[in-house]
């Protein structure tokens, strides 16, 4: 993520990446909030059987090898490797090992199908998840354990269940482009530089083309397509690292694991391997999620006549029931796509291609922000506020504005509206933060901070928020 070069205020990025910061720590929340079971499972886990050493043996495998881990010879040994691989974000490894264990499995007690659990939750099994999920709940409950550990399963399982039948929406059909009508299109909105700058992420490749007919191969029907080209794209493990990228590019670093993807790569990626394998695919953003979350999210969308499935890897849901959401055209998704640099030149493009996606008028603000353009971008307000039904998005921009002019009450004020309506804006808990410090209401501040600090968060809003933290500690304010 790209900051302002302003250094009013050390701890506070004033004028960064907001937007961008927002839907990429979108995902991060999701991955979050679906793993968060699994992980802190992984707690009462390891207090059970920490203790229960991986055999040793004589030979041990190549990968193993390499970790100096001795090669698994029981259920138990690969279950735990599975999730030694999941933490190495080693999904395809990890679920081999987990197959592995259930084909070798001869303990069924609690402990072994509650490693089984956490892998597959882990690795967005849902399926097995849920399989061995109800086997823990029995188990646990016919030896003694805790009552709140039984119940965290079960709601995981109540969970992914919900997820096992696709719910179709009803939607109108974006207008399609082949290559050419795009690229007119671009050039009837664009001057010849500008349009220099567009590509469509949603274009496909003879990568993705070779890919999409693998992952499809046996399909009955166009459903089942959508399904297995789901399927294909839902266990691999991200890190934090963020960076903006077409679906031609995902598909090129697929397996390189110093790339991370988030929702808008897996919406471009999903919706160009739909394409190659003959699917009416598109981008979508999402406004409000199925939990009735506020939100700058992105997913896919598989048209079939009028209605549609809302696929999500992120959230690694077939069909998802989001409750507002936008099905975008290749236009305004190129227009999604440039919003996502925080670049002047870049924003200003995007709004042009899309001036009603309010992405590209929001990235425009941010980059207005960062170039320290604080007349214009507060200007663009009033277009802003047009567009943001919710308005929780440009109550954290008027947070910025205040903070800025030094109207610190005014920025308190802004920032709780954002985090009233959107409780997960960590950028409007940053600078609520930072305003309460300036009015010397340390303790609100540290609390305000405190909250940052457990919300979705892009790595520099996360270390922002950290520094500030750290500095009221250290000044024992």
């Amino acid at each position: 993520m790209r900051k302002a070069n302003l250094k009013e205020f050390v701890g506070v990025p004033l004028g960064g990446n907001i937007m961008f910061s927002r839907r990429r720590a979108m995902h991060a929340g999701l991955i979050f909030f679906c793993l968060i079971g699994g992980l802190l499972l992984i707690k009462w886990i390891e207090r059970v059987h920490t203790e229960i050493p991986v055999r040793e043996t004589v030979e041990t495998s190549k990968t193993a090898r390499e970790q100096s881990i001795p090669k698994p010879i029981s259920g138990m040994d690969h279950a735990k490797l599975a999730n030694y691989y999941i933490a190495q974000r080693k999904g395809e490894q990890a679920l081999d090992e987990l197959r592995q264990a259930e084909r070798l499995g001869s303990t069924n007690g609690f402990e072994f199908q509650a490693s089984l659990f956490q892998g597959y939750c882990n690795l967005h099994e849902v399926k097995a998840a849920i399989r061995h999920g109800l086997r823990c709940i029995a188990l646990g409950k016919s030896s003694g354990v805790k009552s709140e550990t039984i119940d965290s399963i079960q709601w995981w399982c109540d969970n992914f269940k919900a997820r096992s039948v696709p719910a179709y929406v009803e939607v109108v059909s974006p207008k399609p482009y082949t290559p050419q009508e795009f690229n007119e299109a671009v050039r009837q909105r664009l001057s010849p530089g500008q349009a220099d700058t567009v590509v469509n992420p949603l274009a496909t490749s003879a990568e993705i083309a070779l890919w999409a007919a693998k992952l499809v191969a046996g399909a009955k029907d166009d459903g089942e397509k959508a399904q297995m080209l789901f399927e294909g794209v839902t266990h691999r493990l991200d890190g934090s690292t963020m960076q903006p990228l077409t679906a031609e590019q995902v598909c090129k670093n697929w397996n390189n694991q110093d790339f991370s993807f988030h929702c808008q790569e897996y919406a471009f990626l999903y919706a160009s391997l739909a394409r190659a394998a003959g699917l009416n695919a598109f981008v979508v953003v999402v406004r409000e999620t199925c939990y009735g979350e506020k939100a700058e999210h992105a997913c896919a969308a598989v048209l079939f006549g009028k209605r549609a499935l809302l696929v999500d890897p992120s959230y690694f849901w077939f069909g998802v029931p989001h409750k507002q959401f936008i099905v975008l055209d290749d236009i305004q998704a190129a227009a999604l796509y440039l919003s996502t640099f925080v670049d002047l030149k870049k924003a200003r493009i995007a709004c042009k291609l899309a001036p009603a996606l309010l992405e590209a008028r929001n990235d425009l603000f941010c980059s207005l922000v960062r170039q320290g353009e604080w007349s214009e971008a507060e200007a663009v307000l009033p277009q802003l506020q047009e567009q943001d039904s919710d308005g929780w998005a440009v109550s954290c921009d008027k947070a910025v504005i205040a903070y800025h002019e030094q109207k610190y009450n005014e920025a308190v004020s802004q920032s709780r509206k954002a985090v009233e309506i959107n409780p997960s804006c960590g950028t409007a808990y940053l600078y609520l933060g930072a305003s309460l410090e300036k009015l010397d209401r340390f303790t609100d501040a540290r609390e305000a901070l405190q909250r940052g600090s457990s919300c979705p968060l892009d790595v520099d809003t996360a270390d922002q928020i950290q520094k500030r933290m750290q500095w009221l500690a250290q000044s024992n304010k």
